[in-house]
Order: C-alpha cells, then structure tokens, then sequence
C-alpha cells in the first residue's frame, strides 16, 4: 500500500476529531517506536466516523501542524481530491520532515512582522486610497440603486418601443 500520513496540530487531530494521538518516540537518532494503535468501534464512515489518513498531507495540514507517517488497519472508503481514507486502526510511525517550500513559507510568515510599511503607524499617506467596510457597503448599494435604475429604463424605453412598433403596424 502507499505510504498514509495524518496531520495533528499539537499532537491531536485537527480536522473534525480531537482524538489525542499515541506519539512515536526516537529511541536513537533516525530509529522511532510507533505509538500506540487507537480503534474505533461501529460503522466506518467517510468523513463521518472512522480514523482518518492521507496520501496528501499538505491538503490538511493547519498552520503550526505536525506530519506523521502512519499505518492503518481495516479500511474503509476511500476519496480523492484531496485524497483521504477511512480505517478502524492507525498508529503514528515517525514524524515527517517538513518539505522546503513549507519551511520557507514558515520562515516569510516569521519575518512579516519586522516589515515596517505592514506596520500602521495611524498616519497614512493622503494619496492613498483607504476604503472602509462601510464604504464598500455604500459604493455596493450605490452600484446597485444604479444597476436598478439603469435597468427600469432600458425597460421602459423597449416597452415603449415595443408599443410604438406595435400600434404603427396595427
């Protein structure tokens, strides 16, 4: 079978269960003792009811969330797109290596805040254009009052027409 993962954030589930998961422990560098297995009872269900793992981590993965390789027992459905799998039994492996393009993600987010222009400092340039929630739900409502109007008189003008074209052929 393809290698299965399940994401955690801070050692539990975290995308609709909060099971706390058995954590594999290094024993010595690169040797890991998987966790311990954790079932569940009654009707496997996709998305519903059941232990859930992936092909595809980073489909699930939250923000400050942990990878694990896992092995799973008795499965059930299986989806795609993103790809998840139900089963009774799973156990953690080993932890997996975040993927460069992850770290770099993480490590653009830790240096936002030293970016003084993302820092409002109350005074802002005056040829800035700063549009407010309750201006955007002006200009919308004004759009639309517009929209509305425009739409009353394109009307009216075809019915006239509509009635002028009409009586001239009676």
């Amino acid at each position: 079978m393809t290698t299965l993962y399940k994401t955690l954030l801070n050692g539990q589930s975290c995308n609709g269960g909060r099971l706390a998961w058995s954590l594999p422990r290094e024993t010595s560098p690169g040797h890991w003792v998987p966790g311990d297995w954790h079932t569940m009872e009654g009707d496997l269900s996709l998305c519903e009811w059941g232990i859930h793992l992936t092909k595809e981590p980073y489909n699930w993965i939250k923000w400050g969330g942990e990878v694990y390789e896992a092995e799973g027992r008795d499965f059930g459905a299986e989806s795609t797109g993103p790809h998840k799998i139900v089963c009774r039994a799973a156990r953690l492996l080993r932890p997996v290596r975040h993927p460069q393009w992850w770290q770099d993600t993480k490590q653009c987010v830790a240096e936002l805040p030293a970016i003084r222009w993302l820092k409002p400092d109350g005074k802002p340039d005056p040829s800035w254009k700063l549009f407010t929630r309750p201006a955007w739900a002006a200009a919308g409502a004004a759009a639309g009052a517009a929209a509305g109007a425009a739409a009353g008189a394109a009307a009216r003008d075809a019915a006239g027409a509509a009635a002028w074209a009409a009586a001239r052929d009676a």
